[in-house]
């Protein structure tokens, strides 16, 4: 949904911040543009949050998909390493080598 509506650069980088007003930044600042990209967050915010459970969706329901994104990835890039350490522990045990090579005999 969120690649079909052509929305998905919300999720590469966060919603720019407004210049102050008596910043030279501000002259060239594109307010409809901004708003544009804070309505296309919204809309992806709501995509993504309709495809969590209750859990994941209360604790990023403050979030905009940028920061949901990253704050994601980070929790479940730490699950994959754990699960890969787990993993790598139980295939050099000694039980878990001699039924490989059982099974290689097979």
């Amino acid at each position: 949904m969120v690649r079909h509506d052509k929305v998905e650069y919300v999720l590469d980088k966060p919603i720019d911040v407004i210049p102050n007003k008596e910043s030279p930044e501000f002259a060239t600042f594109d307010v409809e543009a901004h708003q544009k990209q804070i309505d296309n967050a919204s809309d992806a915010q709501c995509v993504m949050l309709s495809s969590m459970s209750l859990e994941l969706q209360r604790q990023h329901e403050h979030l905009l998909p940028y920061e949901m994104l990253k704050h994601l990835e980070s929790l479940y890039a730490s699950q994959a390493q754990t699960m890969e350490y787990e993993i790598l522990a139980i295939s050099s045990s000694p039980s878990f080598m001699m039924e490989a090579r059982f099974l290689s005999m097979c």
